[in-house]
């Protein structure tokens, strides 16, 4: 076991911050349309840590960054020996999965894809997806 595997079983913050998250959006509330209901939980992302020479290839916060540019919230960080595992709202999980492949982060063998497609949208495509934060603004 390496030492980042050991310490990530002890840490509590970002897993009780993951349980807040779970227990507020459970509260029932109307949605744009009027209508009654629940907001799904939070879905884990799996990131490769290192590339296949053993050299780090991209960091947690550069993800969380790219994640937060898109408006998409991030909880529950943590770091493996091989991996980031952080959390992001279950109705955003397979717009968080096609903005990171996109943007070429590798995902790890462990993480379970919201929609397999994406990987193959994403490679349709080159460079990441554009941002409204990015586009002119047009007189």
């Amino acid at each position: 076991m390496n030492l980042d595997d050991f310490l990530d079983h002890f840490n509590w913050i970002e897993r009780l911050s993951n349980l807040l998250w779970l227990g507020l959006s459970a509260v029932p509330h109307r949605n744009l349309r009027g209508e009654w209901c629940i907001t799904p939980g939070l879905v884990e992302i799996h990131i490769e840590r290192h590339d296949a020479s053993g050299a780090i290839n991209h960091t947690g916060a550069e993800a969380e960054r790219l994640l937060k540019r898109y408006g998409i919230p991030v909880h529950g960080r943590r770091v493996r020996h091989a991996e980031f595992i952080f959390s992001v709202p279950a109705q955003q999980a397979a717009w968080a999965e096609y903005v990171i492949a996109r943007s070429g982060i590798q995902f790890a063998a462990s993480h379970r894809f919201a929609d397999a497609r994406n990987i193959r949208w994403a490679g349709r495509h080159a460079g990441p997806v554009p941002a409204w934060v990015d586009r002119k603004e047009i007189l």
